[in-house]
C-alpha cells in the first residue's frame, strides 16, 4: 500500500477515534463559524493573561519546567543528537503528519465532521483545537523562532547557535506544539484516562520522530510539548466556561465613520 494511502487512512482513524470518545454536548452558538474570529481574540487574552491569575503553586511548576528545560538544553542536546547522527533512523517518521499538515486535516474535519452530522462535542473539539493552534503559533511558536533563530540540527552548528532573527527557526518545535494541543484538547474533552494517554503518548512520538530526523533538539521539542499542552488546556478549559453561559459576553464591536478633508475613513472599535 502506497505511503500517502497509508497515512491518510491513519488520519481517518484518528478522526473516527476522536468521534467515538468525545460525549455529547449541548449545542453552543460559540462554535458557529461567524463567531470564530471574535473567539479567537478572547482566547488570545485569556492565555497571555493566564500568569496574573497563578498561584503560587504553579509559579513554582512553571520554574520548575524552566529548570527542566535548561537542563535539557544544556545536557541532553548535544548527546542525543550525537548519537542520532550516528545512528540514524526513520521509524517514526510516519507520524510526523500528525504535528504537519494532518493536524490541520484532524482539526478541520472534526469541525466540519461535526457541523455536517450534528455532532456537537466533535465540532467543539475542531473548534478548541483549531483556536489554540492559532494562538500558540501566531502569538508564541513563530515568535519565538524568529526572535531566538536557533539552528536546527542537521546544520551541524551545535545546540548553542543561535542567530536572533538570522532566518533559522529550530526553537520551538511547530510539529510537537500541534501534536501536543492536538491530545491536551481532546484529553480536556474526555473522562477516559486511557484515551488521554494515548494522545499523549502518539504526541510525544511526533515530537521523537521530529529528534530522530534532526529537524530538533530535544529542547526544542520539549518547548513546543509544554507550549502545546499550556495553550491547549488553557483554552479549552475557557471555551468551556463560555459554552455553559452560551454567549461571548462582553464582546463590544463598533464602527464609526471619520470624514474630513481629504481624508474618508472609520474606526473600528473592539472591547472584550
Amino acid at each position: 500500500m502506497p505511503a500517502v494511502i497509508r497515512k491518510t487512512c491513519f488520519l481517518m482513524s484518528c478522526c473516527l477515534v476522536g468521534a467515538t470518545v468525545l460525549a455529547q454536548s449541548t449545542p453552543s452558538p460559540l462554535d458557529d463559524l461567524v463567531q470564530l474570529p471574535a473567539l479567537a481574540l478572547k482566547d488570545t487574552r485569556q492565555v497571555f493573561a493566564a500568569p496574573s491569575r497563578w498561584d503560587s503553586q504553579d509559579w513554582a511548576i512553571a520554574g520548575l519546567g524552566t529548570a527542566g528545560f535548561l537542563g535539557a538544553a544544556f545536557l541532553v542536546d548535544s548527546r542525543l543528537d550525537r548519537r542520532t547522527r550516528e545512528h540514524p533512523g526513520d521509524s517514526l517518521k510516519g507520524l510526523e503528519p500528525l504535528g504537519g499538515a494532518g493536524s490541520l486535516l484532524i482539526v478541520g474535519g472534526a469541525y466540519l465532521g461535526g457541523s455536517v452530522f450534528g455532532q456537537d462535542a466533535l465540532k467543539s473539539y475542531g473548534t478548541d483545537a483549531g483556536l489554540s493552534m492559532v494562538v500558540a503559533e501566531l502569538g508564541i511558536v513563530l515568535p519565538l523562532k524568529y526572535l531566538t533563530g536557533r539552528s536546527r540540527p542537521k546544520a551541524n552548528q551545535g545546540s548553542g547557535h543561535f542567530s536572533p532573527f538570522g532566518g533559522d527557526v529550530s526553537f520551538p518545535s511547530t510539529h510537537t506544539t500541534q501534536a501536543f494541543i492536538l491530545a491536551s484538547v481532546l484529553s480536556e474533552h474526555t473522562d477516559n484516562p486511557w484515551v488521554s494517554a494515548g494522545a499523549y503518548g502518539v504526541a510525544s512520538l511526533v515530537g521523537l520522530s521530529r529528534i530522530q530526523q534532526r529537524e530538533h533538539f530535544f529542547s526544542d521539542v520539549l518547548a513546543g510539548a509544554a507550549i502545546g499542552t499550556f495553550v491547549g488546556r488553557t483554552v479549552t478549559a475557557y471555551n468551556r466556561t463560555l459554552r455553559s453561559k452560551g454567549t461571548l459576553a462582553n464582546l463590544d464591536l463598533s464602527f464609526t465613520p471619520v470624514l474630513a478633508p481629504g481624508y474618508q475613513g472609520g474606526m473600528v472599535h473592539l472591547r472584550f
